[in-house]
């Protein structure tokens, strides 16, 4: 079987499945999203909004950062895609493991490959620790930080997130700093940058609606910056339309749910609580993570993966992840019965696994 570089491409099986593998909301598209893009649909006999103007103001008044400030994207990988193209960064500062679509920006076959400079987590933690301020020197041209982390859902020290970022700019070196997994966290809004993005024109920010929206299906990202040039620049690099009217409509509609976040982030954190304590009854090392998954290692068993297919249950195998071997995995966080679905299979795979 082809290990998938990503998760949530449940149309490779024929059967149905319960999908663990892409961190979405439990509850999936909420109503007024769905309505949105169903009215939106109507409309889609013409053009989108190449500049998303509305989208745009509606994003602006979520976060309190001006229009020209916003960036919005076919999804967040897209929007990493065109930093890439823009910034060709030679030497990047990566802490590892991290979403692996950064590498494959940042060495697409139009750029030359870069050097990646790699700092290693600590394996008990995987946690950012002050010696990565060692590692930022003038050298670098671009680093990236992912908060919280994708795969293994640890936030950053909020006191060495400041530091990271002034180091940073007095080094010359341009920050990717990743929320998307923010609005899952409780008191998420005080771990954001977007706040200080003046004070920091060398940081791009990249958010998302496909995972707090239950959106993958549509494609929808933003990014938020202070640096109207490195913008300009983005948008110069992509491609007409590539954003469409469906999902610019959903977008404004997202933005809309006031207390929609909060509230979700609130019910995760009970949901993701509980998942981690079953998790912690069985014989896995499972890290405490602040998102809507969960990171795990079940050492020496390298095929949980297709052990739970069998079940009819998707889980994310993070053997492609740096640093990480065959034995990681990852599972979103789902409804309460779903979850257990989850434990009583990796019961039964495991308990077979011990025999």
């Amino acid at each position: 079987m082809t290990m998938e570089r990503h998760g949530g491409n449940i149309h490779q099986y024929e059967r149905e499945m319960l999908d663990f593998s892409a961190n979405i909301h439990p509850d999936g598209m909420p109503w007024p999203v769905y309505q949105a893009a169903q009215k939106a649909l109507k409309e889609a006999v013409h053009y989108p909004d190449p500049q998303c103007v509305k989208l745009k103001e509606t994003i602006s008044q979520k976060h309190g950062v001006k229009p020209e400030q916003i960036i919005c994207g076919n999804g967040a990988a897209d929007l990493i895609f065109r930093l890439a193209l823009v910034r060709k960064a030679k030497k990047i500062l990566l802490p590892a493991p991290a979403f692996v679509e950064y590498e494959e920006a940042f060495a697409m076959p139009v750029l030359e490959q870069p050097c990646i400079i790699e700092y290693p987590m600590d394996f008990k933690t995987f946690d950012l620790k002050e010696d990565l301020l060692s590692y930022m020197d003038a050298s670098i041209d671009l680093m990236i930080v992912c908060n919280p982390n994708n795969p293994t859902g640890r936030l950053v020290d909020g006191d060495l997130l400041t530091r990271i970022l002034k180091k940073a700019k007095k080094e010359g070196i341009f920050l990717l700093l990743d929320e998307c997994f923010l609005d899952f966290v409780v008191g998420g809004k005080e771990h954001s940058m977007i706040p200080v993005r003046d004070a920091f024109p060398n940081v791009f920010i990249l958010r998302s609606f496909t995972k707090m929206y239950g959106m993958p299906g549509i494609r929808l990202g933003y990014g938020v910056s202070s640096n109207e040039k490195l913008l300009d620049q983005m948008n110069g690099s992509a491609q007409s339309w590539s954003v469409s009217h469906v999902a610019q409509q959903a977008g404004i509609a997202a933005c809309q749910m006031k207390g929609y976040e909060e509230k979700t982030a609130k019910e995760v954190r009970e949901l993701r609580q509980w998942l981690y304590q079953q998790l912690n009854k069985l014989p896995v090392r499972v890290l405490k993570g602040e998102a809507n998954y969960l990171f795990f290692q079940v050492p020496g068993c390298t095929s949980l993966t297709e052990q739970c297919l069998d079940y009819g249950i998707c889980i994310r195998h993070c053997h492609n992840y740096r640093n990480l071997g065959q034995d990681y995995y990852r599972v979103a966080v789902r409804k309460q019965e779903e979850n257990r679905q989850l434990i009583h299979v990796l019961c039964q795979v495991l308990e077979r696994k011990e025999q």
